[in-house]
C-alpha cells in the first residue's frame, strides 16, 4: 500500500491512507480492466465513450499515486482522489442515463468520502453529489431510458444511500474517538520513555538522541552549541546527614530551579542521573556560554538548601561549560567528555563555580 509503511492503525492518518489505496485501486484497477474488457469482449465502437471514460479513471488514478509517492502529501492527494471519485462516479451514473446496474455505482462513494476527506467535509460533498444526481434524474435531463429510474426508484436510491451513510459516519466517528485516545496514551508512554520519574526533567536516554541532534544542527546552521554539565556538591553527605526522602525533595527543587532559568525554546534541561544534570542551550560566544553556567549555578545556590557540609553550609553545583561551533568536533561521546572534564576541574577548584572547557576557571 502507498505510504502504509509509514503509518501504524493508530496513526489519525491510517484512515486515510487506507481510503486513498481503495480509491486509487478501485479508480486504476477497475478503470483498466473495464477499458480492456468493453474494447476486447463488447467491441470498441459499441462503447467507446465508456471506454474513454475507463482510461481517463485510470490515468487520474496513475497521476495521483504518482502524485503521493513522490511528495508522501497525503492530504492533498486524499482530496484529489476525493474530486476524483466524485466526478467519476458521477459521471458514470449520469452517462450511462440512470441504468440500475450503473446507479449501484454511486452506493461506492459516500464510504470512500468519509475516509477520505473526514465526516465534515465527507458528509458536504456525500449531500452535494446526491443532490446533483436526484436533480438531474427527477427533471429528466437527459434520456434516462436504461430501466425505471422513476422519483420512487430514485427515493429508495437515495434512502438506501442516506442509511450506508450514516452507518459510515457512525464508525467513523467511533474510530476517531478510539484513535484520539490511542493518540492520548501513546504520547503519554512517549514521555515516560523520555521523562525522568522523579524529576520530571528529560533523562539521560532523551539527553543522548537531542545531543547528537543539536550537534548535527550546529554542522548544518553554522550555530555555536553549549552544553553545561552540573554536579550538586557533597550530595552523598547531604543523603547521608538528611536521609533520602529529603534528597529526593532537594533534587526536586534543584530540577525546577534549573527548567526555570533555562526557559527558551531551544533550552533543555536533563537529569542525567543521580545527581547530575545537564543543560543543552545556545550562545554567542565563551562568554556568554560562561554566563550560562553561571545562571544555572546561581539558580540553585538562590534555592538556600541546608547542607553541613556544602560550602558556606548551602547545597551548591558545580558546573562544566562547552561551547562547540561549526568545524569543531560533533561527535557526542567527546564533546560530553571535554565538558565532564570542565567539571571535574569545577569540583577541584573548590566546587560552587563554573569552569569552562580548555578555558581558564570562571569562579563565582
Amino acid at each position: 500500500m502507498l505510504c502504509a509503511e509509514h503509518l501504524d492503525p493508530g496513526d489519525p492518518d491510517f484512515v486515510r491512507v487506507s481510503g486513498l489505496n481503495a480509491a486509487l485501486i478501485l479508480l486504476g484497477v477497475a478503470g483498466l480492466a473495464f477499458a480492456l474488457f468493453n474494447s476486447l469482449i463488447i467491441g470498441t465502437a459499441a462503447v467507446l465513450p465508456l471506454i474513454l471514460f475507463d482510461l481517463a479513471a485510470f490515468a487520474m488514478a496513475a497521476a495521483i499515486g504518482l502524485y503521493l509517492w513522490r511528495t508522501h502529501d497525503i492530504e492533498r492527494s486524499a482530496r484529489a482522489a476525493d474530486y476524483g471519485c466524485f466526478v467519476a462516479f458521477l459521471v458514470l451514473v449520469i452517462s450511462q442515463e440512470g441504468g440500475e446496474y450503473f446507479s449501484a455505482w454511486a452506493m461506492v462513494y459516500p464510504p470512500l468520502a468519509f475516509m477520505l476527506v473526514g465526516m465534515r467535509r465527507g458528509l458536504l460533498h456525500v449531500a452535494v453529489f446526491f443532490v446533483v444526481l436526484v436533480t438531474l434524474a427527477l427533471t429528466n435531463l437527459g434520456v434516462w431510458n436504461h430501466g425505471n429510474l422513476n422519483a420512487v426508484a430514485v427515493s429508495n436510491l437515495a434512502g438506501a444511500i442516506l442509511a450506508l451513510t450514516g452507518i459510515v459516519a457512525i464508525y467513523h466517528g467511533a474510530q476517531h474517538k478510539a484513535q484520539t485516545r490511542v493518540g492520548m496514551i501513546r504520547r503519554d508512554l512517549e514521555n515516560l520513555s523520555i521523562r525522568d520519574g522523579l524529576t520530571g526533567l528529560y533523562n539521560r536516554r532523551w539527553f543522548n538522541v537531542m545531543l547528537k541532534q543539536e550537534l548535527a544542527r550546529v554542522s548544518r546552521e553554522q550555530r555555536d552549541l553549549v552544553l553545561l554539565v552540573i554536579d550538586v556538591d557533597h550530595f552523598k553527605a547531604y543523603n547521608d546527614h538528611f536521609g533520602h526522602p529529603v534528597g529526593d525533595r532537594a533534587l526536586i527543587a534543584i530540577a525546577e530551579a534549573l527548567n526555570g532559568a533555562f526557559r527558551r525554546a531551544n533550552d533543555f534541561v536533563f537529569r542525567l542521573g543521580g545527581e547530575e544534570f545537564g543543560v543543552i542551550c545556545h550562545a554567542r560566544n565563551r562568554a556568554e556560554a560562561a554566563a550560562q553556567g553561571e545562571t544555572a549555578r546561581a539558580a540553585v545556590e538562590d534555592l538556600a538548601i541546608d547542607a553541613p557540609e556544602g560550602p558556606g553550609g548551602r547545597l551548591t553545583v558545580s558546573v562544566g561549560v562547552g561551547i562547540f561551533s561549526s568545524g569543531e568536533s560533533t561527535d557526542p561521546e567527546t564533546v560530553y567528555t571535554e565538558v565532564d572534564f570542565a567539571l571535574y576541574r569545577a569540583k577541584h577548584a573548590g566546587r560552587n563555580r563554573v569552569v569552562c572547557s580548555e578555558s581558564p576557571e570562571n569562579g563565582d
